[in-house]
């Protein structure tokens, strides 16, 4: 989660707690990991007092770090190989842009632009991961082609029931 440009004032909602609370609860040791980039420190206070009350391993699972100071770079060293590394901190840098700031990214489409013949920075996902067969699995894989995509959740060979939904 980057905390880029958040203010209290502004975005602070929480029914955003209460799904992350339910998340957790009927999902338990699905997180892998939690990076929270440049969270205001008042949020960081409160993650103390929070981490009291939650499992212990899963309060483990979360990470904070700073943009500036190299920590970031440093925690997806750990974890996260070179090509996964840059798209992860091209999409941060692409996130921050000021034409960003208000939910405008479609982060589901291909970019259309290239600068000097090579594409810009893809949200959709890392290069790798694109054309990889699991990509094809995901919800942004289906929305790419049509705004108003009917999906098809699972596969027939995949799982065993299908059912269709409209966005």
């Amino acid at each position: 989660a980057d905390f880029h440009g958040y203010s209290v004032l502004w975005d602070s909602n929480p029914r955003i707690a209460v799904m992350a609370a339910r998340l957790l609860a009927h999902y338990p040791e699905r997180l892998g990991r939690v990076v929270v980039i440049d969270a205001p420190k008042i949020f960081v206070a409160t993650w103390k007092a929070v981490k009291q009350v939650i499992n212990t391993a899963t309060a483990a699972k979360v990470c904070f770090v700073q943009m500036a100071d190299g920590s970031l770079e440093a925690e997806l060293d750990a974890w996260a190989g070179g090509p996964l590394k840059q798209w992860i901190l091209a999409e941060f840098a692409d996130n921050r842009r000021p034409e960003y700031q208000h939910g405008e990214k479609e982060y589901w489409k291909a970019p259309a632009n290239t600068i000097g013949g090579q594409p810009v920075h893809d949200p959709r996902a890392s290069p790798e991961f694109l054309t990889s067969p699991e990509f094809k699995l995901t919800l942004t894989s289906r929305l790419a082609g049509d705004d108003a995509a009917v999906c098809q959740v699972g596969e027939p060979d995949l799982l065993d029931d299908t059912e269709t939904f409209s966005i």
